[in-house]
């Protein structure tokens, strides 16, 4: 069941770590289908901020109409809210094959407003090789 409160888990995770040395720092995943992906927006002050839904599903434990409601709100409006609260944000997987249908990635036409607007301070990049698997025993 989806929590109202983006801020929650972290309330939880800042509370179960305050009697330890774990540092535990508020963030939001910005996740739209292809092209935009999964961005992380990390040093932020309200995670609820960097969603909105004008329209939620009848049933608001049906997480997958939930999401389809979120996606409406485009993810360079998340991205500007992070923005605006001096976010970290970084793009994981900027150049994932998976969601390319030929298997070759390349950079999105839609994509460019965002790196153009310095919305992203790091990419994830990707290994020049795959990493070897440990053999399992």
């Amino acid at each position: 069941i989806l929590h109202p409160d983006r801020n929650r888990a972290y309330d939880i995770a800042a509370d179960a770590a305050k009697d330890s040395d774990l540092i535990v720092i508020r963030g939001s995943e910005i996740t739209r289908d292809a092209p935009a992906g999964h961005i992380n927006a990390v040093f932020i002050d309200d995670a609820n901020k960097l969603i909105k839904v004008d329209k939620p599903p009848a049933d608001t434990s049906d997480v997958l109409a939930y999401y389809s409601a979120a996606k409406e709100w485009p993810a360079q409006k998340a991205v500007e809210a992070a923005q605006a609260q001096n976010a970290f944000i970084f793009w994981n997987h900027p150049y994932w094959t998976r969601q390319a249908p030929d298997g070759i990635a390349r950079m999105k036409k839609s994509i460019a407003p965002m790196l153009a607007t310095a919305c992203c301070t790091a990419l994830k990049l990707p290994t020049a090789a795959p990493i070897p698997r440990r053999p399992s025993s």
